[in-house]
Order: C-alpha cells, then sequence, then structure tokens
C-alpha cells in the first residue's frame, strides 16, 4: 500500500502518478521545482542535496523509496526536449547509482503513438537494461489499487484517463493530470517559514 500524504503534505504536490510494480502501489509525486522537492522529501526522513537538476527543474518523487537506501527522483525535462527526463536512484548520502534516461519515441506504424525507450544505467554509464513504456486511455491496464480514485474523490480532483505500461505488462501505471484546483506551494511553504 502506498505512503500516504497528510492534507499539508498535499498543498506543495502538483500533480500525481501511482505506480503498480512488484504486486505494490505506489505514489509518484509531481513538484513544480527543486525547492518544494527537497522539502517534501524532508517530510519523508531524506535530506535531498545531489546535484541533479537546476532550481526551476520539475521533479517527480516516488514516495514509498524515501528514506531508504534507494530514493527515486525523476527529472522532467521542458516540453521540447526528444529525451522527457532522467530518473536517480540516490543512496543515503545521495550517491548517485543508478540512472534512467526517458527517450520519447513513436511507433513506426499508423497511429504512431508515443512511448517511452527507458535506458537504465549504471552511475559510470554501463548499460543494465532498456525497456519500453507504452501509454493507452484504456483503465483495464492499471493492476494495482483503488487508491488513484480513492484520492482524486478525495481531493475534488479529475480522476486518472492515461494509463502506461511496461512490455509484458510487468509495470502499470496511472497518471492524475492535477491534484489541487487552488495550488499555491509558495504561500504555504512562505506560512510555515520554508519558502523564499
Amino acid at each position: 500500500m502506498a505512503r500516504k500524504l497528510t492534507d499539508t503534505q498535499w498543498k506543495i504536490v502538483h500533480k500525481a502518478a501511482y505506480a503498480y510494480r512488484n504486486s505494490d502501489t505506489s505514489l509518484i509525486a509531481g513538484l513544480q521545482n527543486k525547492q518544494h522537492a527537497k522539502y517534501f522529501c524532508e517530510e519523508f526522513g531524506f535530506d535531498y542535496t545531489a546535484n541533479i537538476a537546476n532550481d526551476n527543474a520539475y521533479h517527480w518523487v516516488d514516495v514509498d523509496s524515501l528514506g531508504t537506501n534507494e530514493n527515486r527522483i525523476y527529472i522532467q525535462n521542458d516540453q521540447m526536449n526528444p529525451q522527457f527526463g532522467k530518473g536517480y536512484f540516490l543512496d543515503e548520502n545521495n550517491n548517485i547509482t543508478i540512472v534512467k534516461e526517458y527517450n520519447i519515441k513513436r511507433t513506426k506504424i499508423y497511429p504512431y503513438l508515443p512511448y517511452y525507450e527507458i535506458v537504465r544505467k549504471t552511475y559510470g554509464g554501463e548499460l543494465i537494461d532498456t525497456q519500453k513504456e507504452y501509454f493507452s486511455d484504456d483503465k483495464t491496464i492499471w493492476k494495482g489499487s483503488n487508491e488513484p480514485w480513492d484520492l482524486c474523490e478525495k481531493l475534488g480532483c479529475i480522476p486518472p484517463r492515461m494509463f502506461s505500461y511496461r512490455e509484458g505488462m510487468t509495470q502499470t501505471y496511472t497518471h492524475i493530470p492535477n491534484v489541487l484546483n487552488s495550488f499555491d506551494p509558495e504561500q504555504y511553504l512562505i506560512s510555515i517559514g520554508k519558502g523564499m
């Protein structure tokens, strides 16, 4: 079962996705910049100090991984970049152990659907493996719990409409476009003395 966020923790989360891997559902929180990500990681016992992104980079943080020896943080590129972004697995000392490159590709036959080619490497650049992640609007792809829909009902946001899966359906994902209608994380961080 995915970690639950408090109402105040949701105040800095911009988007959300859920992953279903190894029979477990986990939350991946979308945060608008590095400051938000640092604060969010601290909430779960991880002092995020790794130099893997600029201050304005959009972050995706695997909540269940925080405070472990495999803290998973993903950096999203701007929309004009042919690479969606990179994922970093960080140990408890912020050392990078694994890097994942998410390259945007398209199928070779009509309707030329986009997918990710995910290249996983060691920090030293040695190839571990390559996977593909495909997108669909078919809800039956999702193999995890009902938590994404429960969350949307609780927060009053649009339920998931986009799903994705890795080859062989070993991992599935559901994507929530926006978690809060009134989203002002800067004001919240200032109110608790953590803002700029």
